[in-house]
């Protein structure tokens, strides 16, 4: 394929807070050693095993086109709805082999088996963990002296998503994304004096979608080399300039490719990156100037996208148990359906913690720009509220309620989602507590709804549950 370069120039970052120092002892480099997880040790094998048995009752009724019930971030199959008498039994496997005093492996795994006595959804046999996936990796120490040290590695996942056409989490309508990525790559270190250290990153990450045919158009090869320089003036306060070049190609040939150059300068004190204003408020800032070049093959239409990008948010602490945080940023990011996307993102939370209760109201609001003219802008608006507050010493009510809005901008022709604006509000109230040292009980009752203009993203769920989870730890 042919090759252009994106440019993604110079970023200043200044930054300051009052939190601990930052040494520049091998930042870019990982020790080989046992991990802190581990109840089982054999010789160089640490382990940690934890068997699972769930049981309880959950009632499901829906309304519109709907979608498959997510449960522990896996869409089951709907049959039907109505009473159901979920089983789930688990096995979650975290492995560490000590291989030699400069390589080790570390590998985690979970398996899980659902099964509904009642039909009203599919048996499902899981080789997944909630929220991860399949992870490994391999990694193995490089000391070249005393003063230069490095970590070669190979980081694999497995994992689904649940995702809108634009490639964005939802997990009420979202499709599944299944798909495989690994990375290999090299970190190194040279400290050449107690204040002066040069650090070099080289990787290779592929991408593989595990429907080829849905989203075939995701499979990428990115390469990346990362130089990065910083000088300790004092503790905890740290100069550097760093750059780093990316190239990425996607195996559809109608896909664009694109190359990025990063050149940053900044500014660190503590890893905060936060100015102390005054002794109640702090603030943080970035600044920058992004720019990318890409091609639509097999011809050298070649496109620019460029933008000023930074970031400041003020965080206040109004009164002992009550703050509030305040934020913007405008960034240049690869795109799930074009080469990149301008975000300029604006969020707003306040909260309050109490000895054992807590409420946290927040808002967020993101305008995002494609820079293809076949995908259209949106912009997608939320608030919420999240209400921790103990019953009992033993028990805890937890209640939230989240309403979001998406919006498009400039109709194209395509997916429902990219034509019809919708919104979704989610509520849920629910406890949870411990029965015995081994066996929780949570319950809770859950509202979902999706209104929109099209009836293929209408839908409604109402759910209610009470399972009973057994965990044994080996």
């Amino acid at each position: 394929m042919r090759r252009r370069w994106y440019i993604v120039g110079t970023a200043l970052i200044l930054a300051a807070t009052d939190a601990s120092a930052q040494g520049l002892r091998f930042g870019n480099h990982r020790e080989v050693r046992p991990p802190d997880y581990a109840t089982l040790m054999i010789g160089p094998f640490y382990s940690t095993i934890e068997f699972s048995q769930s049981a309880g009752y959950k009632y499901t009724r829906s309304k519109g086109t709907g979608t498959d019930f997510l449960y522990a971030n896996r869409r089951g199959v709907t049959i039907e709805d109505g009473g159901e008498f979920p089983l789930t039994t688990r096995l979650d496997l975290r492995n560490y082999l000590m291989i030699s005093r400069s390589t080790d492996l570390d590998m985690s795994i979970g398996i899980s088996y659902d099964h509904f006595p009642l039909g009203t959804q599919e048996d499902q046999f899981n080789v997944l963990l909630v929220d991860e996936g399949i992870y490994g990796s391999f990694s193995m120490g490089v000391m070249l002296s005393p003063f230069c040290k490095g970590t070669a590695y190979d980081k694999m996942v497995y994992r689904t998503d649940y995702i809108d056409t634009r490639g964005i989490e939802d997990p009420y309508g979202g499709q599944q994304y299944e798909y495989f990525r690994n990375t290999i790559g090299l970190d190194m270190d040279w400290l050449m004096a107690m204040n002066h250290n040069l650090g070099l990153s080289l990787s290779r990450e592929d991408e593989v979608p595990h429907d080829e045919d849905e989203y075939g158009i995701q499979e990428r090869v990115s390469y990346r080399e990362a130089l990065i320089y910083e000088y300790a003036l004092y503790s905890g306060l740290v100069l550097g300039a760093g750059a780093t070049y990316t190239q990425t190609d996607y195996t559809d040939p109608t896909r664009q490719d694109t190359r990025r150059e990063d050149y940053s300068a900044f500014l660190r004190f503590g890893e905060d990156a936060d100015i102390p204003l005054t002794g109640v408020s702090v603030l943080s800032l970035r600044a920058g100037y992004s720019q990318g070049y890409h091609w639509s093959p097999p011809v050298a239409d070649e496109s620019e996208s460029a933008t000023v990008s930074g970031a400041a948010s003020l965080r206040t602490q109004l009164r002992r148990n009550l703050s509030h945080k305040l934020g913007y940023s405008r960034t240049l990011r690869g795109g799930f359906n074009s080469a990149f996307e301008q975000v300029d993102a604006y969020d707003y939370r306040i909260e309050w913690k109490g000895a054992a209760s807590s409420v946290t109201l927040h808002s967020a609001l993101k305008e995002v720009e494609p820079s293809s003219d076949s995908v259209n802008a949106y912009r997608d608006w939320s608030s919420g509220l999240e209400v921790s507050y103990p019953l009992r010493p033993y028990i805890n009510l937890q209640f939230s309620s989240k309403y979001s809005v998406r919006q498009n901008r400039d109709t194209v022709e395509g997916d429902e989602e990219w034509v019809y604006d919708y919104d979704t509000w989610s509520t849920r109230l629910g406890t949870s507590f411990a029965v015995t040292r081994k066996i929780d009980f949570t319950t809770y009752v859950q509202h979902v709804e999706r209104y929109s203009n099209s009836e293929q993203l209408e839908y409604e769920r109402d759910t209610i549950s009470g399972v009973f989870t057994f965990r044994h730890r080996f």
